[in-house]
This record gives structure tokens, sequence and C-alpha cells, in this order.
């Protein structure tokens, strides 16, 4: 006998409660789907933000504010990290037919196959069609540059409401059957070691008691 049932899947415990067997087809919105596979609760995040590689000379900060204004409300923030220019988008290459199966009914989207295409700056200036390689950010680089605003902020005497000590979860790959995700501490984030993009970060408001239970399955190393 089965069931199917509609809803996120995180909100629904008594299948894990009873011990019988289930299967969560999710939606392919990371939102939707990356938030509920880390089992925590959609309506406790606040606004999501964008992380963008620094460079020498810009070294944006504003994404910090609404992280902090999130933190401030007990609210947690998803952090989409930069994947550069898309010259096709994930629903583009499903449309073509580009994702493979998995098995079991889960897809594989083509990360290899994501073109970026991106100029330096003096490239760009000189009108010259030179393209950089591929890059995208990895959990531990966006942690880097988060503990680096906070010690700006410290320096500048404010005690920020996100420390080295906050508890946030890496995301890797949500959707594929390789997907990896790790919970710690904002400093244990700096060495975490996900794999391949695409990347994802999410930096924890106040949790509920069973959020706290479902993010010790995918610790990392310190209890939460």
């Amino acid at each position: 006998m089965c069931f199917t049932l509609f809803g996120l899947g995180g909100g629904a415990s008594g299948a894990r409660g009873l011990g019988a067997a289930f299967m969560p087809e999710q939606h392919v919105s990371l939102r939707c789907f990356g938030l509920d596979e880390h089992q925590q609760q959609l309506y406790n995040f606040g606004e999501t933000v964008s992380i963008v590689f620094w460079t020498d000379t810009w070294k944006p900060e504003s994404f910090f504010d609404k992280i902090t204004k999130n933190k401030k409300n007990g609210m947690h923030t998803l952090c989409l990290l930069e994947i550069g220019s898309l010259k096709e988008s994930f629903l583009g290459q499903w449309k073509l037919g580009q994702w493979k199966n998995g098995g079991g009914g889960h897809l594989i989207p083509p990360v290899h196959n994501i073109k970026v295409k991106e100029q330096s700056l003096e490239n760009l200036m000189r009108g010259k069609k030179i393209y950089e390689p591929p890059r995208y950010m990895r959990v531990n680089e966006a942690a880097e540059q988060l503990l680096a605003i906070v010690q700006n902020r410290r320096r500048e005497g404010e005690e920020a409401e996100v420390t080295e000590d906050t508890i946030c979860v890496g995301l890797a790959r949500v959707g594929a059957v390789d997907q990896k995700i790790v919970s710690g501490t904002l400093q244990e984030m700096t060495t975490a070691e996900l794999g391949g993009p695409l990347h994802s970060m999410i930096i924890t408001g106040i949790l509920h008691p069973l959020e706290i239970e479902m993010l010790k399955l995918f610790t990392a190393k310190s209890p939460i």
C-alpha cells in the first residue's frame, strides 16, 4: 500500500516517526527543495541574499546587512553563491533534455554543461572578447568572506549578530543523487569540503528543536 502526499516533506514527520519507508519527490525550486531537504522550516526564512566573489578593488558587504536583519528577527537566511553569467539556464537545459536519469526517478542536473562567459575588467574595458575560465563559489569561500566581514565590523566597533560560532548549513548539488549537506559553525564551514558545484549556504536564526534534531544528522564536527 502506498500514499502520495503533497506539500513539504520536512513538515510531515509522521512517516519517520512510524518507521515507514518513504521517498520525497521534490520541487524544482531551491527555496522549496533545498530548504526542505535539510528539514529547516520554510516559514522561518527571511530575505534571500546573493554572495559574489570579491576582487582586490571590490569587496561588497551590503548583503551582510540583510543577513543581520534576518538574524535579529530570528530568521534563517538562504545565501545563493555566485556562479557567474549563465549562457544556458538549468531550466533551459531541462527543456532540451540534457538532465540525466540518476535512477529511482531522480534527475541529475548537467552541472558540467553550464557555460559561464565572464570577462576580466581589463578585457571588458578594452572590448576584447576574451573570457575567464568558469568559476563557481564554494561554501568554504563564502564562509571566509563572511568571516572577513565579521572582523571588519568588529574593527569598526560593531559586534555583529553573525559570529564564528553561528550555525550554518552548506548544500551542494541539491536534487542530484550525489547531493551533500553539512551543518556546523561558520568557522567550520571554511574547511568544509562539499565537492563540485553548485553550492549554496544557509545562516540560521533561531532554531526550532525539530530543526536542531535534523541538523545533527549533517553535523560537521561540533554538536549543535
